[in-house]
């Protein structure tokens, strides 16, 4: 982004809070394990609460929150950005098919991705993760199968807007292809969008993670926010900052997020860039 982006962008304080959380989430989530230990390590006192011999406390084990929060929080980022990455690569390629060659392809692309947005997700999501088994791989997939077609719509409208304009009638007098067209004109211009709905589906992902987790279908292999509070269902009473914890951090890394998206679009919205230049 340029200085006047990053100008606009820290003017925003909605959009700095929100990049300062997503800052410190993917900090904690990077070297916070390397500093707090192994989230598996059972050396702590059980249900040892939040002070200074444990500071987030521990689980029934012994085993440290923080270790577990901050191991957590590698877990579901990586959730969350493998999706919306798979999400936007669907989508993108979807949604500029539909978009550049109209008629029945995109009426074709159009309705499928209809078929998609009626079934209802998350059920849908519990569903396959049921029958094929969790993983976080499969999550991954799943989310992102279900989520694409917010992404192609988004395409889809910018390549109609864009593909009659001068600059791409100019390259295809000029003899450029179809890929060339697609890929070297209209879609740098049509991304902007879909970076503000990649950041919404960051965290959308990480909360479905946590939910098909909460539900007991989350990788048991895997330490993530959404598998904390499903070992803390036994414990609410007894130890409630099992729960708390990993639930402040679902909240925090969602809020931060979402706040990012609405301070990008602040800056890549054309009209937003106009009020504000």
């Amino acid at each position: 982004m340029s200085a006047k982006s990053w100008l606009r962008l820290s003017s925003s304080h909605a959009a700095a809070i929100g990049l300062t959380i997503v800052l410190l989430v993917v900090i904690g989530g990077g070297v916070g394990p390397w500093l707090t230990g192994s989230p598996s390590a059972m050396d702590g006192r059980a249900f040892c609460p939040p002070g200074p011999g444990c500071l987030l406390g521990s689980d029934d084990l012994g085993r440290d929150m923080l270790a577990r929060v901050a191991n957590g929080a590698r877990v579901s980022l990586l959730v969350g950005v493998a999706a919306a990455a798979v999400s936007a690569i669907l989508g993108v390629v979807v949604g500029a098919l539909a978009g550049f060659a109209g008629g029945r392809v995109d009426e074709f692309f159009m309705r499928v991705a209809e078929a998609f947005q009626i079934v209802p997700q998350f059920f849908l999501a519990i569903l396959v993760v049921a029958l094929f088994g969790p993983s976080l791989t499969k999550i991954v997939l799943v989310i992102a199968i279900l989520s694409w077609p917010s992404t192609a719509r988004i395409i889809r409208a910018e390549f109609l807007k864009l593909r009659d304009q001068d600059f791409v009638a100019a390259a295809r007098l000029a003899g450029a292809s179809r890929g060339a067209l697609i890929f070297g004109e209209i879609l740098p211009n049509a991304l902007p969008p879909v970076i503000v709905n990649a950041s919404l589906q960051i965290a959308s992902a990480i909360l479905t993670e946590a939910n098909l987790s909460f539900l007991g279908l989350g990788d048991p292999d895997q330490v993530s926010w959404g598998q904390l509070l499903f070992g803390a269902q036994p414990f609410l009473n007894q130890a409630w900052w099992m729960a708390v914890f990993p639930g402040v951090a679902i909240l925090l890394a969602t809020l931060g997020f979402n706040l990012l998206g609405d301070g990008l679009n602040d800056i890549l919205d054309p009209r937003q860039r106009g009020r504000s230049d």
